[in-house]
């Protein structure tokens, strides 16, 4: 074989004939590999190079380094969606994983450090322009923000907002947590 690994499959008996079959699959668990595929509204953020976490599902708990090793050039159009395949190599494998495991991926496309987040459920939009609530001596101001990187969760404030600023986030709920409106306060901080 052109690798040290392990045999994971023999896939004939004694006196078979092979023909053109593959007698036997080999794994190298010391160096895994994993393959995603990415549609078309992500692929071009994604390089080689950049970093990634992993988690699997059987082993919770766990989060796994991975890299970027190589971004196909042509991608496959499965039932109208192109996707394109991407290869991330693992880097602290631990022997707790094992090939064929499901595996969740979050690439690091982009990164900012030091700077102010807020929720997004706080940025309400009306046209180009994103505005928060700011509580201030006791009082609601609109407050228009600039914004940078999001995620699920959270966006950048860019400009509009300080660290120490209270910024509300409306409550679906009638629950009000003492502030006036029905509003949750969120402390800008880094």
């Amino acid at each position: 074989a052109p690798f040290d690994g392990i045999v994971s499959a023999v896939n004939f008996n004694v006196s078979d004939s092979v023909g053109t079959g593959v007698a036997l699959t080999m794994v190298d668990l010391a160096t895994l590999q994993v393959k995603v595929t990415l549609s078309e509204v992500d692929i071009a953020k994604v390089k080689a190079g950049q970093t990634a976490q992993m988690t699997l599902d059987a082993l919770t708990g766990k989060t796994y380094n991975a890299q970027v090793q190589s971004v196909a050039p042509i991608g496959t159009v499965t039932q109208g969606v192109v996707n394109y395949p991407v290869t991330l190599v693992v880097q602290n494998v631990d022997g707790s994983i094992k090939p064929g495991m499901t595996a969740n991926m979050a690439i690091a496309v982009e990164r900012r450090d030091n700077v102010l987040l807020i929720p997004n459920r706080a940025v309400r939009t009306t046209g180009n322009q994103k505005t928060v609530t700011v509580l201030f001596k006791n009082e609601q101001i609109s407050t228009p923000i600039g914004t940078g990187l999001t995620n699920d969760q959270f966006v950048e404030v860019t400009n509009g907002l300080n660290e120490g600023d209270v910024v509300l986030i409306q409550q679906t709920t009638t629950r009000g947590g003492g502030v006036p409106g029905g509003a949750q306060q969120f402390i800008i901080g880094r």
